[in-house]
């Protein structure tokens, strides 16, 4: 019997790679469908090993689990920052050993002079290892959850694993053999003439297996060094779905002196591969870039730490006069805008008051909101709902500690916050642009913790 545990053997399905495809086919469909903001390619390359079994269940004897390594390349596509797929090309080794002590096969046979006897095969510390090498080719839907520089990867899927040296290997043990007549109740014994003899020799062979079909799955935590490379550590677990053994049934060992091996007698069937592991190795990612905002005649550009009142007070978001009079139908005068009394406000102006009213902060190097003003931003929220002709601007900012890269990565992150914060309101991504400008525009000079975190925020802007 086998000592494998029970949940690792999966009851046979009607057709199980037919509706699993299809099931992944509209699950992929379904994705891409809905995916925004993609993030990208990688390529990976890991290894590593575990309890991997060619896991069958053995009707007299022992079964003990084998071990096996795992080497796997391949590409993969995030068509959204959380989700993606990915396929590859692997090499997989797995093994397993049936032990056959103190017990007797019986096997019905004629001899020579057309007698009806029993072939008796009297096993003693009899061990068989069978050993494969495979190659897989997986396909898996990804989910990525992103914390600090760490990342936690889930992946789930199908391979095909296609076999390409499968052998077993008698390592110990003896076989006697005898021939037992029931007419007469007698045994006769020690005739190698009739092929009743002791076997001591430890035979070895091929062993023909067919394409293994899997399900998969793998959680893993990626570590960044850098904006591009990743270490990768994570476990998996590959489940067989159909049998890989052809159905004939031969005798362990036939009198005349043949041996066909464990999997390929009647003491086992539905042999599956079975693999559980940990693995870890490197990714190599290539992002889209996201582009700088470069209106600069909103955001003027200077020096940190040398910002007198006079840049401050140019810095500050004001309401463009020109896009009042288009949206209100009116000229300025003076230049200064004029709203008549008699022309209620439309929600252009609602939202540009909004945007100049709303400036979110946040912690150092970080993108935790310290004043989410979550009415202002519904409002903003609604207005931009009902107006889907107004792109919503979203910039992150940040103070001069640390260097410029950083701090784009950190501005990014702010503004990637807010969106957020909308997008829970109800508002579409398609109408919400997010940037980044890193210290280069600071709303007071960075020269003090107080004016450095007025300078940690994110500023909104329409059009």
């Amino acid at each position: 019997m086998s000592y494998f545990p029970n949940f690792f053997r999966l009851k046979e399905m009607k057709s199980p790679m037919k509706k699993i495809i299809l099931i992944n086919i509209v699950l992929f469909i379904f994705m891409v469908g809905f995916a925004q903001q993609p993030a990208g390619h990688y390529f990976y390359l890991n290894g590593g090993g575990g309890m991997h079994n060619i896991s069958y269940p053995l009707t007299q004897g022992k079964y003990e689990n084998g071990n096996g390594f795992t080497i796997n390349a391949g590409y993969g596509y995030f068509f959204h920052r959380n989700w993606g797929f990915s396929s590859g090309l692997g090499v997989k080794s797995m093994k397993a050993e049936a032990s056959l002590d103190n017990f007797m096969l019986g096997l019905p046979s004629v001899d020579s002079e057309g007698v009806d006897y029993e072939f008796r095969n009297y096993f003693s510390n009899w061990k068989e290892q069978q050993k494969t090498m495979l190659i897989d080719i997986p396909v898996a839907f990804q989910n990525r959850l992103f914390w600090k520089k760490f990342t936690l990867q889930t992946s789930v899927g199908l391979m095909a694993s296609f076999p390409t040296n499968s052998e077993f290997k008698v390592k110990d043990g003896s076989i006697t053999t005898t021939g037992y007549y029931s007419q007469w109740n007698v045994e006769l014994k020690n005739m190698p003439q009739h092929g009743f003899t002791t076997l001591t020799s430890h035979p070895q062979g091929d062993i023909s297996l067919k394409t293994a079909f899997s399900a998969f799955g793998e959680l893993g935590v990626l570590y960044s060094l850098t904006e591009t490379f990743s270490l990768y550590a994570g476990g998996y677990y590959h489940q067989g779905l159909n049998n890989t053994i052809n159905d004939q049934k031969k005798p362990v060992y036939e009198g005349d002196g043949a041996y066909n091996g464990v999997l390929r007698s009647a003491l086992t069937d539905n042999v599956k591969p079975v693999a559980v592991g940990v693995k870890v190795g490197i990714v190599w990612t290539f992002r889209k870039k996201v582009k700088e905002f470069n209106e600069e005649s909103l955001y003027p550009v200077f020096e940190p730490d040398k910002v007198d009142s006079v840049s401050m007070n140019q810095n500050l978001q004001k309401i463009p006069e020109e896009k009042l009079a288009s949206r209100n139908g009116h000229l300025p005068s003076e230049n200064k805008t004029v709203i008549s009394d008699s022309i209620p406000e439309t929600d252009y102006q609602k939202a540009m008051k909004l945007v100049n009213e709303i400036r979110v902060q946040f912690k150092l190097n970080s993108d935790e909101v310290l004043n989410p003003e979550p009415e202002k931003i519904a409002a903003l929220a609604d207005i931009l709902k009902r107006n889907p002709d107004i792109t919503l601007i979203i910039t992150g900012h940040t103070c001069n500690l640390g260097s410029y890269n950083a701090n784009y990565k950190v501005g990014l992150k702010r503004a990637r916050k807010v969106r957020h914060l909308f997008s829970k309101e109800g508002v579409p991504s398609s109408q919400m642009e997010i940037y980044s400008k890193a210290f280069k525009v600071p709303i007071a000079p960075n020269n003090s913790e107080e004016n450095r975190a007025k300078n940690r925020r994110v500023e909104l802007d329409i059009k």
